[in-house]
């Protein structure tokens, strides 16, 4: 009966502290697994019988056979008689499957302190089980992309090249604006996985969550482009050249998206793809509609900003990626695309030349209103200052001149 007990307090991956302190409970998230080689969310609850206020402050783990740890500082509150959790993202290597005998799991300890200062480490083991798909991948390869889906997925009608086609019209105006083939010119894949990390993320391959496939193959299907699917394509075209000019979050975001809105109104197919898309103040639609491809810079991120500019308290580091958006599709309109493919250029050439990125995301900001300069022919300053963005006429010649722009 001890044994049965114990292997049932194990499975729920529960440890106590002494004294009916601090207990702490991990689930994967989902439940069915993890995808293997790719990111994922785990779960750790705390709950705190006790009478007494804890933090939670570091968590060092290894994986189960593996004596390399890693560990990060924490500050979670944990009041008596209450609970509280933690969400990690965690990568899970296809390479710790057999590290153990036991299968992989995440060892842990968290560290809690409480207001006098005393300390208690609290174990923790994650189980891990690995996620899988139904069916075999099968891969269809264009000029430039090789979409992998599982084998039930397709049934060998005539949209599915027509939507290869599409995806490598997309590649193709990236490639148009940026001057600059991801992954050194390794042909992109998009590939369907088990994950649950989000709905896609980028990379090579672009990892897809098959719970979300069956859509949006109905809506290519239907002439609709996959917004996600080419947002990730966008991301991917950062690669090598990103850590020049992303300054933000928010900003990688932008790019992404400005690079979509690119492909969106330059591929060849764009005169007869839509998208279902939602209003804004100034095209309020009551429900999302289908629209043109080729509308969506102007009908929806052209006037995104409007707000921010509207609003002096508002600095510059609060703007999202559909205000940035609004910056920079201002500047197509009065300088046109052939400025922003002249503006990636230079980033492109710095990248070829073996410049060092620059490692600070807030040094990049300058340098990127710097380069706009350059590729536009004039003085923006006023239109930086407009936007509230910290830096001086004197401080962007200077980055021009070390860059060798002038």
């Amino acid at each position: 009966m001890k044994k049965l007990l114990f292997l049932l307090f194990a499975s729920l991956s529960v440890f106590a502290a002494p004294n009916f302190g601090p207990v702490v409970n991990a689930a994967l998230t989902p439940e069915r697994g993890w995808m293997s080689n790719g990111w994922n969310w785990a779960k750790y609850t705390f709950q705190n019988p006790s009478p007494d206020s804890y933090k939670v402050t570091k968590f060092v783990a290894h994986w189960r056979g593996d004596n390399d740890t890693w560990e990060e500082n924490l500050d979670i509150a944990l009041e008596p008689s209450s609970e509280a959790s933690w969400g990690p993202a965690m990568y899970y290597p296809d390479s710790v499957r057999t590290l153990s005998p036991q299968g992989p799991a995440v060892e842990g300890v968290f560290t809690l302190t409480k207001a006098n200062g005393e300390t208690i480490s609290l174990p923790s083991l994650l189980e891990v089980k690995t996620a899988t798909l139904e069916t075999p991948l099968q891969a269809l390869t264009g000029n430039y992309m090789i979409v992998s889906l599982q084998k039930k997925n397709w049934t060998g009608e005539k949209w599915e090249k027509e939507m290869l086609g599409w995806m490598d019209e997309a590649y193709a105006a990236m490639m148009e604006l940026t001057g600059h083939r991801p992954f050194k010119g390794a042909l992109s894949k998009i590939e369907e996985t088990p994950n649950a990390y989000a709905w896609a993320y980028a990379g090579n391959p672009i990892v897809l969550t098959m719970d979300f496939v069956p859509q949006t193959l109905e809506e290519f299907k239907q002439g609709i482009m996959s917004f996600g699917w080419t947002h990730e394509m966008g991301h991917n075209f950062d690669d090598e050249i990103g850590d020049y000019y992303i300054w933000s979050g928010p900003c990688a975001e932008f790019h992404a998206n400005f690079k979509l809105t690119y492909a969106f109104s330059h591929m060849p197919s764009a005169d007869y793809l839509g998208i279902y898309w939602k209003g804004t103040d100034f095209l309020p639609l009551s429900t999302e509609k289908r629209m043109p491809i080729k509308k969506l810079a102007d009908r929806f991120f052209l006037c995104y900003g409007d707000s921010y500019l509207g609003n002096s308290e508002r600095t510059y580091d609060s703007l999202d990626s559909d205000e940035i958006n609004g910056f920079f599709q201002k500047i197509v309109r009065v300088y046109g695309w052939d400025a922003m493919k002249k503006w990636y250029r230079l980033f492109v050439e710095l990248n070829e030349k073996g410049v060092p990125k620059i490692e600070k995301e807030e040094a990049r900001l300058p340098v990127a209103l710097a380069a706009l300069n350059v590729a536009t022919g004039q003085n923006l300053i006023k239109y930086y200052q407009l936007w509230r963005f910290p830096v001086t006429e004197e401080q962007l010649t200077e980055i021009a001149k070390k860059y060798g722009w002038q």
